[in-house]
């Protein structure tokens, strides 16, 4: 899924609290922007799931703080990548491959 042509589709999404790519084929999340994360009413954190098969990439780098943390949950470990306003967290599961 490319976000960059999402156009008004983030804004028919509201309260997103996870994305799920867990499945039998690969995924893909790609140029994923803080906007699009607010536009879909993600206020804090939102959880990122999915398998060696699935990557996300982030489209803004600047957008994101450098240091990325891991935080276990639930018994799945996922890295945490937070806005440098610190108003949302993005929370990858380590299996997915990520680019920023």
């Amino acid at each position: 899924f490319d976000f960059s042509n999402v156009g008004t589709l983030t804004s028919k999404m509201t309260n997103i609290h996870t994305i799920d790519l867990r499945d039998i084929s690969s995924n893909e999340i790609k140029n994923l922007k803080l906007e699009d994360l607010l536009d879909m009413g993600v206020t804090n954190e939102i959880k990122i799931l999915g398998g060696t098969n699935d990557k996300v990439s982030f489209k803004n780098l600047n957008e994101w703080k450098s240091e990325i943390t891991e935080e276990i949950i639930d018994s799945k470990t996922f890295k945490v990548y937070t806005s440098n306003d610190e108003s949302v967290k993005v929370k990858v599961q380590t299996e997915i491959e990520t680019l920023i």
